[in-house]
């Protein structure tokens, strides 16, 4: 198949070249749902790293038969910065959703209509400024104005060189401020507060089984095999496995790798928008990022969803 070589400025100058384009519509679209998970994924883990801690504070307190202090139940992320997480990572899907209306166009002129959301994220941006996750505000309140842009434009070869080009630096920025918060050396690192949470739970409920066997010692080996003990019994062991499994996928540093593979496979594309002719072997490299960065994106969004059931669970 010859469509990896084909020239993205040829692409991006040609009002003709809609088959050509069509070369770019799977990998910006993987992109993009990618993003989605990562976004996803990152917003459970902060909230989950609140309930985290919360929770293990809770614990403490109460084997210690110690008073709470007034800042025991403080949240080890502030809402502040979940918030700006959050809305950094919706701009970005929404610019790369942009790119992939752009690359499905059946012909130049691309739909134009107004976005409400990048709207709501330029008023963010301003509301940030004086607040915990002032770092935020210029890159998302840059890439919301970038996407007003580009909804506000019709036109495939502006959208794309132009879009590219100005809207990759502004995702780089916020992707930069994430990795800074999620990686070694940050304040509050959410998967290191998480995984502990974690072990704790697998104790506790290691401890719960030991209990019921504890309760059933007395009982006779007919007894024991009722229904009623059997199943108190496999119930508190699929607990443990549970929890046991949601730590196993928690693996310390995923969400800064899924980051950078986002950040590497972005300057690809921004690399491939600045040639006057896409090689073969640069075209392949783009293709082989994004590929990394959707597996990694769904591993961390799995890893994100088990540890927010068994966290909840645990509140019950």
């Amino acid at each position: 198949m010859r469509l990896a070589p084909l020239f993205f400025g040829a692409v991006i100058l040609s009002t003709t070249a809609c088959t050509t384009i069509q070369v770019y519509r799977e990998p910006v679209t993987q992109l993009s749902e990618a993003t989605v998970k990562t976004r996803e994924a990152i917003e459970t883990l902060s909230h989950d790293a609140n309930d985290a801690k919360r929770r293990a504070k809770a614990l403490e307190h109460a084997v210690a038969s110690a008073q709470f202090g007034a800042n025991d139940m403080t949240a080890v992320v502030h809402p502040d910065y979940i918030k700006a997480r959050v809305a950094g990572l919706r701009m970005i899907e929404r610019f790369l959703s942009r790119l992939t209306a752009v690359v499905e166009a059946k012909n130049d002129n691309v739909p134009k209509y107004v976005d409400a959301l990048a709207e709501d994220a330029a008023k963010l941006a301003t509301s940030l400024q004086n607040s915990q996750a002032s770092n935020y505000a210029a890159p998302l309140g840059g890439l919301a104005k970038a996407v007003i842009a580009l909804y506000d434009e019709h036109r495939r070869e502006v959208i794309l060189k132009k879009g590219v080009s100005e809207g990759v630096p502004h995702v780089k920025k916020l992707i930069e401020i994430l990795k800074s918060e999620l990686g070694p050396g940050a304040k509050v690192n959410i998967e290191e507060v998480t995984k502990e949470e974690l072990k704790s739970l697998v104790t506790a409920r290691i401890a719960a089984y030991n209990g019921i066997l504890a309760a059933q010692l007395p009982l006779s080996n007919v007894d024991k095999g009722k229904p009623e003990h059997l199943e108190a019994r496999i119930a508190a062991v699929e607990k443990i496995i549970e929890a046991q499994e949601a730590l196993d996928k928690l693996s310390l540093g995923a969400a800064l790798s899924t980051l950078q593979s986002m950040e590497e496979a972005l300057d690809s594309l921004a690399d491939l928008a600045k040639q006057e002719s896409a090689p073969p072997d640069k075209f392949s490299v783009f293709l082989s990022r994004v590929t990394v960065f959707s597996e990694r994106a769904v591993t961390l969004l799995e890893a994100a969803n088990a540890i927010h059931k068994v966290t909840n669970e645990a509140k019950k």
